[in-house]
């Protein structure tokens, strides 16, 4: 069936039951239509083989573009330019949306998953990565992002489990006890935290001060060591200059529930105390470390 060109300002409706094609014979001729404030809603650009909604030119097979303010929060202001919506009306944990990447062959080699998790009110979502590790259909979830925060991956959902945190950053150790009035000279802490572990590297050098017979502490670390009973702490020095006789002699404990490290003698347990080390005695002694411990 042709079309014939009709001019004038028609408000009626078209409509056609049977098979319509537009652009049979391949013309360089753009197809366009206009929503009520947008002449671009729908574009076809013949010559470029590409489709945009919103653009009339195109750069991709597809363009979805759409000319709101940016968002003001990230979060509540996004100003979504797609939505996919899963209409069924049953709420029903387990029920998914997904957008899946496929090969010329219609196998499904990959998979992004939006899965509801609660019955009932249609909200709180995981969004679900898979792969096929074979050829067809079979997909295997590699990561999850919970609808709590934190990631989860190769199919493990546990919310304890979950890696909710990664940064890196610096602190300022200072000598907690064993150092009356301390100065420095050198104060220097860098961290990563994975998790709830915390790796850190300290340079620590007084230059001012007086001993003292309190026990040492180094604090100051930049999270508080955990309460668990099954905490982990480890400590070891990269170099001792001058702080302590004997580097081979030290063992370092994290008291738990603080940001202090205590420093102990290994032969006997005994605590190292201001007046028994040279941090004072030999001023400017440099103290290098790296803690590994538990985040509370």
């Amino acid at each position: 069936m042709a079309l014939t060109k009709v001019t004038g300002n028609g408000l009626g409706a078209f409509t056609q039951d049977g098979a319509a094609v537009f652009n049979e014979s391949s013309a360089d001729t753009d197809f366009r239509i206009e929503s009520n404030g947008n002449a671009n809603m729908l574009v076809v650009d013949a010559g470029t083989d590409k489709i945009g909604i919103g653009t009339a030119a195109p750069t991709v097979t597809l363009e979805v573009a759409n000319a709101s303010n940016p968002a003001l929060s990230g979060v509540t202001n996004r100003n979504p330019i797609i939505q996919l919506t899963n209409t069924d009306t049953g709420y029903v944990a387990g029920n998914a949306t997904a957008i899946d990447f496929a090969t010329s062959l219609n196998y499904t080699n990959a998979s992004i998953i939006c899965r509801n998790d609660n019955s009932g009110s249609g909200f709180g979502g995981s969004l679900i990565f898979a792969t096929s590790p074979t050829s067809g259909n079979s997909l295997t979830e590699r990561m999850r992002i919970l609808p709590t925060g934190g990631l989860t991956f190769n199919g493990d959902t546990a919310t304890a489990n979950a890696l909710d945190d990664y940064e890196e950053g610096t602190f300022t150790p200072v000598f907690q006890q064993g150092l009356t009035s301390a100065g420095y000279s050198t104060q220097t802490g860098t961290y990563i935290k994975i998790g709830r572990q915390v790796i850190c590297s300290i340079q620590l050098r007084a230059n001012s001060g007086t001993e003292n017979s309190s026990h040492i502490y180094v604090g100051g670390l930049p999270f508080t060591i955990t309460n668990d009973v099954d905490h982990s702490f480890g400590a070891f020095w990269t170099y001792n200059g001058g702080f302590w006789t004997s580097s081979a002699n030290t063992s370092f404990l994290g008291l738990r529930n603080t940001t202090n490290l205590a420093f102990y003698k290994q032969v006997d347990g005994g605590a190292i105390v201001g007046t028994n080390s040279d941090v004072a005695a030999n001023l400017n002694a440099d103290l290098r470390i790296v803690v590994v411990y538990r985040a509370d």
